[in-house]
């Protein structure tokens, strides 16, 4: 019999925070301050639709089946494979994106990443409509010990009126359309500062971890007083990191 000894992960020493805002259509929105990272959901939401669409089509042939025929029975075997292969392709891209956002928080040599806590979500009735599309648990999990790994602390915190708070003025700012779309660009109506929204969020998180949520900026700073974001994305080919500056 051998023992094994894992030697303890030194943990850093550094007092940078990095916020986090967890979502849906972008996977996390990052920010320390200064820079500003979005990483993208566009294959994982493909992912998650072709699912649904392959649930739907194998429904659709079994509704014309006796139920538990050979036929039926065949239908649902393919539905459980393909069911199983597309798992595994977003448990990978999940690995893929939080293994990113791990490298990235050491990269900017930050000593703790914050994330906005939405484990309230399911209690809202508007958002059990995303729950079936929407990993939030499963990535902050991968996140939290993939940092661990490289000495990097996490911490889980309220993201109440984050996405909706403007990081300039503190003024609230509704972020639906007259058509009642959500809106992907915030624009404030007071100080007129626009950024994307789920960095608006990464921004608030960051100030709310710095206990200065009720700190604005100086007056003279608009529409990108931060650095313009990067966005990090992963091809279908491979999982590999590519950022791409906007």
């Amino acid at each position: 019999m051998f023992t094994i000894k894992i030697a303890d992960v030194e943990q850093s020493s550094d007092t940078k925070i990095l916020g986090v805002d967890v979502g849906e259509k972008v996977l996390a929105g990052v920010s320390d301050g200064t820079n500003q990272i979005l990483f993208s959901s566009k294959l994982l939401r493909s992912k998650v639709r072709y699912r649904h669409k392959m649930n739907g089509q194998i429904a659709s042939k079994q509704s014309v089946q006796n139920k538990n025929s050979r036929s039926w029975r065949k239908l649902q075997s393919a539905r459980d494979r393909k069911k199983i292969k597309i798992g595994r392709q977003i448990e990978h891209i999940l690995h893929c994106q939080s293994k990113n956002l791990a490298d990235t928080a050491k990269n900017l040599k930050v000593g703790k990443v914050v994330f906005g806590d939405l484990r309230t979500l399911r209690n809202n009735k508007k958002g059990q409509a995303v729950n079936n599309n929407f990993f939030y648990g499963n990535f902050v999990e991968k996140c939290t010990y993939k940092l661990e790994s490289v000495g990097i602390a996490s911490e889980k915190i309220s993201e109440a009126y984050t996405s909706m708070t403007c990081p300039h003025c503190l003024s609230k700012n509704k972020l639906i359309d007259p058509q009642g779309k959500s809106l992907r660009i915030y624009r404030c109506d007071n100080c007129g500062i626009v950024m994307h929204r789920d960095i608006v969020g990464a921004v608030n998180i960051w100030k709310k971890s710095n206990s200065s949520f009720d700190v604005s900026y100086p007056s003279r700073m608009r529409s990108w007083w931060l650095n313009p974001p990067a966005s990090v994305k992963i091809g279908r080919a491979s999982c590999r990191e590519r950022v791409i500056r906007a």
